[in-house]
């Protein structure tokens, strides 16, 4: 969906939709355009290669809880930035 977007957005002159490694979408995309050739191996999404958010020391108990609101939050302005 964000292929087909973002060619429409390209063929117009519009800016790119670009999702951050916080995000799930954005971690895959960074792995695959990042990954060392000889070492590369499909995955699937997992926790491991989403980039890990600052949060306070109490708050690291439920970083995955935290991580997945923050990801939601993100694609949301993401979402209102482009008038998605």
């Amino acid at each position: 969906m964000t292929a087909a977007i973002n060619m429409l957005r390209y063929i117009n002159s519009e800016s790119l939709i670009e999702f951050d490694e916080t995000t799930c979408i954005g971690a895959l995309a960074h792995f695959i355009t990042n990954a060392s050739p000889k070492y590369f191996q499909p995955m699937n999404a997992n926790w491991g290669i989403i980039k890990e958010v600052e949060f306070s020391e109490k708050d690291k108990i439920k970083n995955k809880e935290l991580r997945a609101n923050y990801a939601l939050e993100k694609i949301k302005s993401i979402k209102t930035q482009y008038n998605l």
